[in-house]
């Protein structure tokens, strides 16, 4: 299924939690497939031929929805996730993950001069760097560990979006071990 519009994450979570395999289609990956076509046609009837021939040629990423992240899916920001990811072993790093989300900073230095205010490249994927930053939010309060450690970033006179920014790395990091190692999400984190 393509994932589009506010419709899809419902019918996406119904088919998982009845045991079936689920494919998710970036709209992007779609929209670029359809303009092979002369004729660019848009209609339901074509998006699912579109979608056809996309997994009958096997031109999209795999996602998987681990009963680990059930819970992410609940609060449709995981969803995103998993979708703008893909195949987490596209990425042979957790940095590279991080700079996808464009939550990587960027380096300001030009000579001997070396910038003290830092920002995020804000590079990547602007829905899967929305998603995380939205989560981080949320755990930044919600999550014990991760809450603890916003605390301690506050304490230590960092600026709110500076502490969020550092907790949404930490959460990309976190979401790449437990994709690539395939491991349960670790207690304290959700």
């Amino acid at each position: 299924m393509e994932a589009t519009g506010h419709y899809w994450p419902s019918a996406y979570g119904y088919l998982l939690e009845h045991g079936f395999e689920v494919k998710v289609i970036n709209p992007i990956q779609s929209e670029a497939f359809r303009k092979m076509y002369i004729r660019q046609t848009k209609n339901d009837r074509k998006d699912s031929f579109i979608i056809a021939q996309i997994v009958r040629f096997g031109q999209f990423f795999v996602t998987n929805l681990s009963l680990v992240f059930r819970h992410l899916w609940r609060c449709l920001l995981g969803a995103i996730i998993l979708s703008e990811i893909g195949d987490i072993h596209r990425f042979d790093a957790s940095n590279k993950l991080v700079a996808f989300a464009g939550l990587d900073v960027r380096v300001t230095q030009s000579g001997e001069f070396i910038g003290t205010r830092q920002k995020i490249s804000k590079r990547g994927s602007p829905y899967l760097r929305r998603a995380i930053w939205l989560s981080a939010s949320k755990a930044a309060f919600c999550a014990p560990i991760l809450s603890e450690y916003y605390q301690s970033l506050r304490a230590r006179g960092k600026h709110h979006l500076t502490a969020i920014g550092t907790i949404s790395r930490k959460l990309c990091n976190t979401i790449y071990a437990i994709f690539k190692e395939d491991r349960p999400l670790a207690a304290g984190t959700s």
